[in-house]
C-alpha cells in the first residue's frame, strides 16, 4: 500500500509539472486580442482550441489527483505525517553530532601537535643548556687542573675552592669528573690550607651522595678513597659498603657508626682512626696499619685483619666472631668484654696487657691460639 501511494504521488507530481508547463505555454495564446476575421477563417484556430481543451483537462485531472492524495487515509501517510518532523530533527541532530565530533578531533589533533612542538622546543633548549653547561664545566676543570698543579699555595687554594664548587654539579657525570679530580689531587701532598679545603669538599660530597664513593651513576665500581692522603677526614654514620681504602693514608679519620661492610683496606694507614659502633663485617684489611685505633662496640664478624698492625687498639665490647687476626701485631690491645668466639689468633703478637684483657673477654676459650699462647692464657686464668 505504501509503495502504491508513493508511485501515485510521483505520477501526480509529474502530471502536475507537465500541466503547469502546458498552462504557461497556453496563457499567451489565451490572452491574445481577437481579430475581426471570423474564427473559422483564422489559420490553426481549431488546433489551438483543441490544445486548450487538452490542457484544461490535464489541469482538472491533476487537481483531482491532488485532492484525492490530500484525503488519502492510508497508514503510511498517517505515519509519515506524524513522524516526518521527528525524522527530520533526528537527521539534523546526527549531522550536528558528526560535525561536533569532527571539530573535537580536529581540536585534539591541533592540541597534540602543539604539545609535541612545545616538547621538541623544550628538548632543544635543554640540549643547548647542557651543551653550554658542559662547555663552562670544561673551562673550570681546565682552570682547576692548572691551579692545582701550580707550585704556588695561593693558586692551589683557589683551585681547591673551584673543585669544591664543581663536585656539587647537578649532573652526575660532571660531578663524578670533579670528584675524580678531587681524589687524584688528594693523593699528593699540599699545603695545609689547600688540603683543608679539599678535605672539606670531599666530606660535603660524601655526605650528600655517599654511594658515589663506592659506585658511579651507572652502578660500576669506582676507586673509592684509594691512595688518598689526608688527616681528620670525617665520614661518620655513612653507608659506605665495599668502600676501597687500599693504600690510603687517613690518620685520625672519623668513621663512627659507618656501614663499612666488606670494605677493602690493603696496607691502609689508619693511625688513631675512630671506628666506634661501625660495621666492619667481612672487612679485608690485610697488612693495614691502625695503631691506637678505636673499635669499641664495632662489628668485626669474619673480618680479615691478617698481618695488621693493631697495637694499642681498643676492641672493648667489639664483636670479633670468626675474625682472622693471624700474625697481627696486638701489643697493648684492649679486648675486655669483646666477643672472641672462634676468632683466629695464630701467629699474633700479644703482650701481657693484651693477654690479660683477653681473659676478660667473652668466648676466648673457643678462640684459636698458638699452643704456647693458649698455655699462657690458661696459666694466667688459674692465678688468683
Amino acid at each position: 500500500m505504501a509503495a502504491e501511494a508513493l508511485i501515485r504521488y510521483g505520477k501526480v507530481s509529474t502530471r502536475a509539472g507537465i500541466a503547469a508547463i502546458i498552462a504557461m505555454l497556453a496563457m499567451p495564446l489565451a490572452a491574445a486580442p481577437a481579430t475581426s476575421a471570423p474564427e473559422s477563417t483564422r489559420p490553426g484556430a481549431a488546433a489551438k482550441a483543441a490544445e486548450r481543451r487538452l490542457t484544461e483537462a490535464e489541469v482538472a485531472k491533476t487537481r483531482a489527483e491532488t485532492k484525492k492524495l490530500e484525503h488519502d487515509d492510508t497508514l503510511f501517510w498517517r505515519a509519515l505525517s506524524t513522524f516526518g518532523p521527528l525524522l527530520t530533527a533526528l537527521i539534523a541532530a546526527l549531522g550536528l553530532l558528526a560535525s561536533v565530533r569532527k571539530a573535537g578531533r580536529d581540536r585534539r589533533d591541533a592540541l597534540t601537535q602543539e604539545a609535541n612542538e612545545r616538547k621538541l622546543e623544550a628538548e632543544k633548549r635543554a640540549e643547548a643548556e647542557r651543551a653550554a653547561e658542559t662547555t663552562r664545566f670544561d673551562e673550570r676543570f681546565a682552570r682547576a687542573v692548572e691551579g692545582l698543579s701550580s707550585g704556588k699555595p695561593g693558586e692551589q687554594s683557589g683551585a681547591a675552592v673551584l673543585v669544591a664548587s664543581m663536585v656539587r654539579e647537578k649532573r652526575a657525570a660532571l660531578s663524578d669528573q670533579a670528584l675524580q679530580l678531587l681524589l687524584v689531587t688528594l693523593q699528593a701532598a699540599h699545603d695545609e690550607a689547600c688540603e683543608r679545603l679539599l678535605r672539606a669538599a670531599l666530606q660535603k660530597f660524601a655526605h650528600a651522595a655517599p654511594e658515589r664513593l663506592v659506585t658511579d651513576g651507572e652502578g660500576d665500581s669506582v676507586g673509592g678513597l684509594t691512595h688518598v692522603r689526608t688527616s681528620y677526614l670525617k665520614l661518620p654514620y655513612l653507608k659506605l659498603r665495599r668502600l676501597d681504602l687500599a693504600f690510603a693514608v687517613l690518620r685520625k679519620a672519623d668513621f663512627r657508626g659507618a656501614d663499612l661492610t666488606g670494605c677493602y683496606g690493603y696496607e691502609t694507614k689508619l693511625e688513631e682512626a675512630d671506628f666506634r659502633d661501625a660495621d666492619l663485617t667481612r672487612a679485608q684489611w690485610v697488612k693495614a696499619e691502625a695503631p691506637r685505633a678505636r673499635f669499641q662496640r664495632t662489628i668485626l664478624v669474619r673480618a680479615r685483619l691478617h698481618k695488621a698492625n693493631l697495637s694499642n687498639a681498643n676492641f672493648y665490647e667489639a664483636d670479633l666472631t670468626k675474625a682472622n687476626l693471624r700474625q697481627a701485631e696486638l701489643f697493648g690491645a684492649e679486648f675486655r668484654k669483646a666477643n672472641l668466639e672462634k676468632a683466629d689468633f695464630h701467629g699474633a703478637q700479644l703482650d701481657g696487657k693484651a693477654l690479660l684483657s683477653i681473659l676478660d673477654s667473652n668466648g676466648w676459650p673457643e678462640a684459636e691460639f698458638d699452643q704456647a699462647t693458649r698455655a699462657t692464657l690458661e696459666e694466667l686464668a688459674e692465678q688468683p
